[in-house]
């Protein structure tokens, strides 16, 4: 549950949610956030631009928090 401060409560809510994205969110989004990939990275593990894996963190921190905030 994503709280007014923005700050999510419940760990399984956040992995549901990253689990309904696109797939190359989904991928972006695990390397990054819960295995520590700086963004530079990422890119190079899955070989993309360091830009385009930001703008696919971006994207999908958007998304996370559209499906959070509705719930």
């Amino acid at each position: 549950m994503l709280q007014p401060n923005g700050v999510i409560t419940h760990l399984p809510d956040l992995r549901e949610a990253v689990a309904k994205l696109p797939e190359k969110y989904q991928c972006v989004v695990q390397l990054h956030y819960f295995e520590g990939y700086l963004a530079w990275e990422v890119a190079q593990i899955l070989g993309l631009k360091t830009n385009t894996v930001e703008q696919q963190l971006s994207r999908a921190r958007k998304m996370l928090k559209d499906m959070l905030v509705d719930e």
